[in-house]
């Protein structure tokens, strides 16, 4: 049970992350650019978190552990940066398939450090989750002018780093009570995003624009709730299977760009869809068909 409630609360942070495509979309239409929008998402979700940090009455945080949730934070902010270059550089239907590359990247981490294989149905899980990015970011039948060298290395650039962050996120300060880990890991990533940004001039758009009104769901949705629900579950379900889960984030934003932008997604797509899907819950489904077989034989 303690295995699909935190699988759960990885679905729903990797879902809210695939909200933020559409989002930036429609921020784009109402005339702000991407330092704003990106700036905007991180300031606004600090503030979010630092509200809650500080009614949590637990600020005790040694040194260490505040810089390695400073380091975690930031890992998050540079995934962003550098998957903005890769779909400034290709189209962004072959550009999320190279950020998803983060799927088996992340199981090497976790084998690499286990010293194990992953097991037949984790393999299974990897290679549906892994096909199904390549449907649903409908790469087959792309021409190869299409890739620019450039794109291709920030894409796997933003893969390799989002496993790192995963990884980071997983094992470090584990013990440090959740809202502490929550405001040190935002804090590191609003720091990140700000050394590309004039602070004064963004707050002031924040301020004296609509921004703040799409900043809120940026906040919310690509800081507060998801790095509120990696904080407490990528240290129980592992990096490997974490990466596996945050292939939600593809579905979430093909759905999403169905709701709010009346985007088309072919029946190719939809396959694609649902091969994540079945990828994502085998993990969970052989827990639980183990665990109800033990239980038969104890009785």
């Amino acid at each position: 049970m303690q295995l699909l409630k935190y699988s759960i609360m990885m679905l729903i942070g990797a879902i809210c992350y695939g909200t933020l495509s559409s989002l930036i979309k429609i921020g784009y239409s109402n005339g702000f650019n991407p330092g704003e929008l990106v700036g905007s998402q991180y300031v606004i979700g600090w503030v979010i978190i630092a509200i809650v940090f500080l009614f949590s009455g637990s600020y005790r945080v040694s040194w260490k552990h505040t810089g390695l949730l400073l380091l975690t934070g930031m890992l998050a902010a540079l995934v962003g940066k550098t998957y903005a270059v890769s779909v400034q550089e290709l189209p962004a239907s072959i550009a999320v398939v190279f950020l998803f590359q983060c799927i088996w990247m992340g199981t090497v981490i976790e084998c690499l450090l286990a010293r194990k294989w992953p097991g037949k149905n984790r393999m299974i899980a990897i290679g549906l989750v892994f096909v199904g990015t390549l449907l649903t970011g409908a790469i087959f039948g792309q021409p190869f002018s299409a890739l620019s060298i450039k794109g291709v290395l920030f894409g796997l650039l933003s893969a390799l780093i989002f496993s790192i962050y995963m990884f980071c996120n997983a094992r470090f300060a584990t013990k440090v009570k959740t809202t502490s880990r929550l405001f040190y890991i935002g804090t590191g990533g609003m720091l990140a995003a700000a050394v590309t940004a004039n602070p004064v001039q963004l707050v002031t758009r924040i301020i004296t624009t609509d921004l703040w009104q799409i900043g809120i769901l940026l906040g919310l949705l690509g800081v507060a709730i998801p790095f509120f629900l990696f904080a407490i579950a990528l240290p129980k379900v592992g990096v490997g299977l974490g990466a596996i889960l945050s292939a939600a984030e593809l579905p979430s934003a093909m759905v999403t760009a169905v709701l709010l932008l009346g985007e088309y997604v072919s029946p190719q797509q939809w396959f694609g869809i649902s091969l994540i899907v079945v990828g994502m819950l085998l993990p969970d489904i052989q827990h639980y068909i183990k665990k109800s077989r033990n239980t038969m034989k104890i009785a």
